[in-house]
């Protein structure tokens, strides 16, 4: 896809609007299943929003349905490539000189690193008031085996979100307060300027529970990353399903060839042929939650750093037991207690397959355990409304900031004026 921007005509050109929040993003895929939710509260609030990232005429229209003005351009998730990625810096400088914005809202690192640096490129006057930095994880930048490349990368984002811009405010948003507590420690960002979201988001009216019964079904649901425990999860379903023959293994995800750690289609081939596994394949958003209510346990052993995983949370609020790694994000939202699920350690097969058989062979208790863990997802303030409150929260602080600082650096120009003008007078004296 090139980079060009195809102009719209449904609010750039317009001269009455509301705050403007122009949001990039990379994948208009994954916004729209994870964060449409805000964009159409944010509309709802009388924001004028235009959303840029890489996409389909389908998303695009999608997306414009909802009185959102859409500009397709290239971002490649996943993987650094200098020429490629610094082709996304003019075309950030070039949304930013078009569509004027109050409010420039950066989801994920590379829009954040470009579009952070276009903004710093505009003069006082032209860049945006309030800067919105939204990280959904900290992902493979901070674990500790990260490449020499992948350290390189998080130095330069670092930086970036250290440097302040005169006449800019600038916050940024987290899924966890162990993501706040990473940054707080690794940045000089302050404390106050962080705001935890607590994920992004569960529709509680879509995702609801049945009545199951029969062998038990597990699901792996996610992109199909060897960091987010795919191949864990196959082998310890051949062992579980060789003295539980009924119990059924389900995969939903897509294999993402663009991604460094994805699985490769020639493996996935090979691990379809798995008898007591049966791969889905990616499963669109309107059907995962009928998916949910005919799964008992969703697995996710992952080792991968994001915020609060999508999948258990949604599986959660349908009823089912977890079988799931002590990440930060999950342990804030569920806690250590095991009666809603198992924990298990990253990349342990055998400690997956312990608790695999534990839940196959104990289907009642099973069971209980993912009535238990609705109860507790439905009071931990993961709702879409919640988060999006929290999202607002963050746009009014950024916005208030941002004026704060223009009001300043007005009064500090009017009165270095005023003080050339009695020198001047001075002098004439």
């Amino acid at each position: 896809m090139s980079n060009a921007i195809p102009r719209s005509k449904t609010l750039t050109n317009s001269t009455e609007r509301g705050t403007r929040a122009l949001i990039v993003t990379n994948v208009l895929k994954y916004a729209i299943h994870h964060r449409l939710h805000l964009f159409r509260r944010l509309v709802d609030e009388g924001y004028d929003v235009v959303l840029a990232g890489s996409g389909s005429e389908h998303e695009k229209r999608q997306l414009e349905d909802l009185g959102i003005e859409v500009r397709l351009c290239a971002v490649v998730p996943y993987r650094f490539s200098p020429l490629n990625d610094l082709a996304l810096f003019p075309v950030i400088c070039r949304l930013i000189r078009e569509t004027r914005p109050d409010v420039l809202h950066l989801f994920t690192l590379k829009p954040i690193l470009f579009g952070k640096l276009a903004a710093a490129c505009h003069s006082r006057k032209t860049r945006p008031a309030a800067l919105l930095l939204s990280l959904t994880g900290l992902g493979r930048l901070f674990l500790p085996e990260a490449t020499a490349v992948q350290r390189a990368v998080r130095s330069m984002f670092l930086g970036v979100i250290n440097r302040p811009l005169k006449g800019t405010s600038q916050l940024l948003t987290v899924e966890t307060e162990s993501d706040k507590d990473e940054l707080t420690t690794m940045s000089r960002v302050r404390d106050d300027d962080i705001i935890v979201t607590n994920g992004t988001g569960v529709d509680f009216d879509a995702f609801s529970t049945a009545k199951r019964s029969g062998p038990i079904t597990f699901l792996f649901a996610g992109r199909l990353l060897k960091s987010k425990g795919v191949l864990s999860y196959l082998e310890a379903a051949k062992i579980v399903g060789r003295d539980n023959s009924n119990t059924r293994f389900l995969i939903a995800g897509a294999i993402e060839q663009d991604d460094p750690d994805s699985v490769s289609a020639t493996l996935m081939n090979e691990l379809k042929q798995q008898q007591n596994c049966t791969f889905l394949g990616e499963v669109e958003a309107e059907a995962m939650p009928e998916l949910f209510r005919k799964t008992d346990v969703v697995c996710l052993p992952t080792r991968y750093k994001e915020g609060i995983p999508r999948s258990l949370l949604e599986a959660a609020a349908s009823g089912c037991a977890f079988i799931a790694c002590r990440t930060p994000g999950w342990i804030e939202t569920m806690g250590t207690d095991t009666s809603a699920g198992w924990y298990v350690e990253p990349s342990d097969v055998d400690s997956l397959v312990v608790a695999m058989r534990t839940a196959a062979e104990n289907p009642k208790q099973t069971r209980n355990a993912g009535e238990i863990a609705r109860r507790a997802i439905l009071t931990s303030k993961v709702s879409c409304r919640e988060v999006q409150n929290r999202y607002l929260d963050a746009y009014h602080q950024a916005e208030q900031a941002g004026h704060s600082k223009r009001t300043m650096l007005r009064k500090r120009r009017l009165y270095s004026h005023l003080r050339l003008g009695e020198t001047a007078e001075q002098g004439r004296i």
